[in-house]
């Protein structure tokens, strides 16, 4: 098991969050210069307005309370709406978020806005009935489109996400949401190019810090040369936009230098992306900080809302586990189409703390809109086999489509493949399997993952009776460099079971 090996760059793409919670961020905030309106502002609350005095349920109040915060015009409705959320039982901490921030602009508690539960299969239907239902007599909505396309992309229903978020777009071809939104989800459709695309020719590019950055970052991940860069630092040296409205386009120009070798402009940058940030940027300067001196993250960045990955990830490092395991879920209960959480959440189970159930929990809910992504079935079958399911494991593993060429992904396969062949009883084949992913990892600069899977060489060395003295003073010499607290957890724990010859459950 393991994080990705591969191409480790961190790209600043967008968030993508339904409308009404994105309403409470500051990315919809209105620009102060050159203003475009994210759609037609008085024709949606109407809708919407129509849409709740027909079906007063909490589907309808929440989008209208969320219309109400995005277009910030709060009528007597949208306070009653608000005051129906808070008065339900059943209403989502997300919700009851909007409806605060409705009846006090002033309200700065967020306490509730961690979805610290995920969305089931059930409410997940429920939900794109309610908006299939509110599009029938409101089709002239693109922020419902959007929304529908988030549940549907949830639900892994890529194609018919795509057909909703082309429809928001037609309607709202210049909505900073919206395309956005819209560049999102053609990542995750692997399909970059047609993010690059869509970014570079709408209006809004041409003065919207938002969209130069996710152009920026697009670009990144479609292997092109961005062409908003020069224009959006331009942007940033002239100091005519507030810092929380150049964030993530500071952080886009900050990865660009770092990837160029400029520290020290990369640095800058960074710092410029942090005055007021967004989670996103934090989580991008949180990646960074590893590689580049002088870059520190202060608390208030890690306690900004929504800050799940950041938090998850420094909480690793630190070696609080059980931490960094509660932030993976509530990352992926913020982000339920993207595989990223999981990945990460799956190998802090399965590495970390040693609970391989739980990483097969997480991977279960992110296989959902994920069903064919190499990493999280390389996890599962992982996690599988460490439970002796092996029959399982091997179905699993079997789906996994991987070419020797891949430098990221096969030596990871392989080691994979490794573990199988142990426990199936064939140790040389098993041995062979290991020792060459380890090779490949090493000439690739791959520390940190040939740390792991020496350790659990190792292990399987110690279960399987082999030579596990030489397996975990391999281990222990790869951790050295590696620096990696589970990985160090595991060496000790693998020597003191080579010094008793007793095997505890911590080493099985």
């Amino acid at each position: 098991m393991t994080l990705p090996a591969g191409d480790q760059q961190r790209y600043i793409v967008p968030r993508w969050h339904t409308s009404a919670l994105a309403a409470a961020r500051a990315e919809l905030a209105p620009l102060r210069l050159r203003d475009q309106p994210l759609a037609d502002a008085e024709g949606l609350m109407e809708e919407k307005l129509d849409a709740w005095r027909r079906n007063r349920s909490l589907s309808f109040a929440a989008d209208l309370v969320g219309a109400a915060l995005l277009f910030q015009e709060v009528p007597a409705e949208a306070l009653a709406a608000a005051g129906f959320i808070l008065t339900s039982p059943s209403a989502t901490p997300s919700a009851r978020m909007l409806a605060r921030r409705v009846v006090d602009p002033r309200s700065a508690d967020e306490s509730e806005a961690d979805p610290a539960i995920l969305v089931g299969s059930k409410e997940r239907s429920a939900r794109i009935r309610d908006l299939r239902h509110g599009l029938r007599e409101g089709p002239r909505n693109p922020l419902a489109w959007a929304d529908l396309s988030f549940e549907y992309a949830s639900a892994g229903l890529r194609d018919k996400s795509v057909s909703a978020m082309e429809m928001a777009l037609r309607l709202a071809p210049t909505s900073r949401f919206v395309v956005r939104s819209a560049a999102r989800l053609f990542l995750q459709a692997e399909e970059p190019d047609r993010a690059v695309q869509l970014l570079r020719h709408t209006e809004t590019s041409r003065f919207d810090p938002w969209v130069m950055a996710a152009e920026i970052a697009a670009s990144g991940v479609a292997r092109r040369s961005p062409r908003l860069a020069k224009v959006g630092a331009t942007l940033i040296v002239e100091k005519r936009l507030p810092a929380g409205h150049v964030t993530e386009l500071s952080s886009a120009l900050a990865t660009l230098e770092a990837q160029a070798g400029d520290l020290r402009r990369a640095r800058r940058f960074f710092n410029l992306s942090l005055i007021d940030p967004t989670e996103n940027a934090v989580a991008q300067a949180e990646s960074a900080a590893r590689e580049i001196n002088g870059m520190q993250l202060e608390a208030r960045h890690l306690e900004l809302p929504g800050s799940y990955e950041a938090r998850a990830r420094q909480q690793l490092q630190v070696g609080k586990f059980g931490d960094a395991l509660k932030n993976s879920w509530l990352w992926l209960a913020d982000q339920p189409f993207a595989s990223d959480p999981a990945s990460f959440g799956s190998y802090v189970a399965g590495v970390a703390l040693r609970d391989y159930a739980e990483s097969l929990r997480l991977i279960e809910v992110a296989l959902v809109a994920n069903p064919s992504n190499w990493l999280l079935l390389n996890n599962q079958a992982f996690a599988l086999a460490s439970l002796d399911r092996l029959d399982e494991a091997e179905k699993t593993f079997d789906k996994i489509v991987v070419t020797r060429g891949e430098r990221g992904k096969y030596p990871v396969w392989r080691a994979t493949r490794g573990l199988l062949q142990f426990r199936r009883g064939r140790t040389a084949n098993g041995r062979e399997d290991y020792l060459e992913a380890l090779r490949l990892f090493q000439i690739g600069g791959f520390r940190q993952a040939a740390a792991i899977a020496a350790a659990f060489l190792a292990r399987e060395e110690l279960l399987a009776g082999g030579d596990a003295k030489k397996a975990v003073d391999r281990a222990a010499k790869l951790a050295k460099t590696a620096r990696l607290r589970e990985a160090d957890q595991w060496i000790a724990d693998l020597q003191k079971a080579v010094a008793t010859g007793k095997l505890t459950e911590d080493v099985r």
